[in-house]
This record gives structure tokens, sequence and C-alpha cells, in this order.
């Protein structure tokens, strides 16, 4: 299930300047469990596996708090854009890969898999235990500025600067800490123009940008 809220806020300051502020919150949960009766996981050699997956169930719920602003401002023939936003992330959850016994059958023992499925013979079997709820938190956060430059009747400039550290998330617990540190020197910019040809030959642009990624959760 998901849900999802949003309060946004409009300004017109003057003809030349307006500006929007937004605070928001989403909440996503995931309850997957195995029906009545299921069985396995078993995973055979050579057949089709039994029953659902090794990572079921899994019980996962996201919260994510925003708040965001921007502001744009015309002088001239420039048109100044920034703003920033800042969230605040909770991911709570049991996921492990085996909370449910794990078959894996194959020919072993001087027999086939088939016939070792039917003795209950498991070439290995692997089960997970102890505390495996995990509650991380941490944050996003983004500024940025730019600049829409009308040069000529011909000619349009676009370039800007951007910062999105990627913070390192801790647990509400602190049952693990993890291998990295934040990084809070990501900035980076992005340029292009547009440039209009002579003669009804149409307009050519070009762009350049540089970009950040996050480290996704299923990392940590």
């Amino acid at each position: 299930c998901a849900l999802p809220i949003c309060l946004t806020w409009n300004r017109v300051w003057s003809p030349k300047t307006s500006g929007d502020f937004s605070l928001g919150f989403d909440r996503q949960a995931v309850l997957l469990v195995p029906g009545p009766g299921a069985v396995g996981p078993v995973y055979i050699n050579g057949l089709t596996n039994l029953g659902p997956g090794n990572n079921i169930p899994v019980d996962r719920r996201i919260n994510q708090f925003r708040g965001s602003g921007s502001a744009q401002t015309q002088h001239g023939d420039h048109t100044i854009t920034m703003g920033g936003s800042v969230t605040r992330i909770q991911y709570n959850g049991d996921e492990q890969d085996a909370a449910r016994p794990v078959w894996t059958i194959r020919d072993d023992f001087g027999n086939s898999a088939i016939d070792n499925l039917r003795l209950g013979k498991p070439y290995q079997l692997g089960i997970a235990f102890g505390d495996s709820y995990r509650a991380y938190r941490n944050w996003e956060m983004l500024a940025f500025a730019g600049d829409h430059w009308k040069v000529n009747d011909r000619l349009t400039l676009n370039y800007g600067i951007r910062w999105e550290p990627v913070t390192k998330p801790t647990e509400l617990r602190n049952r693990i800490g993890l291998a990295y540190d934040s990084d809070w020197n990501n900035v980076a910019g992005n340029g292009g123009f547009a440039y209009r040809l002579g003669q009804n030959a149409g307009v050519f642009r070009a762009a350049y940008g540089v970009m950040f990624g996050q480290i996704f959760p299923a990392t940590f």
C-alpha cells in the first residue's frame, strides 16, 4: 500500500519573480507472506523449484518526509532559478534470505535428484535465525542554481550548478555499521545551448551534465 500526502504553496511576488514551496509525506508498506500450505522453498537440480522464493516473507515500511522550495526571477535577458530540498527517510523492516528452511536437492548419495526429493535427503539445508529487524534512518539533500540566458534572437545558453551529497544511513538500534562515510563534496554542473539556424534550417541544440547517483537501500 502507498499513502502520499503533499502540500504546495505557490506565490508570485512580482511580474518577474515567483516561487513555490512544498511539504510532503510518503508511506509505502509491503507485506508478502507464504500462502496457506505453502511448501519449501525447495531448489531441485534440473527440476522446477517448489514453493515461494527464499526471500519470502518480506515485511517492509518506508516513510519519507520531504520539504522543498524553489524561486525564479528574471533580470534582463537572464532567468535565474534556485532552490533545494531535504528528505528524511525511514526504512523499517524484516527481510532475510532464509527465514523459512531452504532445501537444496541434487544428484547425491548415489541417488538422482528426484529420488532424494522423495527420500527427503537434501544436499544442503539452510535457515536464518536471530533478530533480523532493521530500522535505518537517512537524509537526502539537494541544492541547485541555474541561469537561462537569451544572448540574442538566435542563441540561448543554459548553465547551472548542483550540490547533492550522499549521507551514510544509521541503524536505529546500532545493530550494524556501514563500511562507508557520508560524501559531502558532490558538486557538479551542467550546460547547454540552443542556436536557431538561418534559412528555416531548424534549431541546433547541445547539452552536457554531471550527476551523482544515490546508494540504493538494497546495498545496506
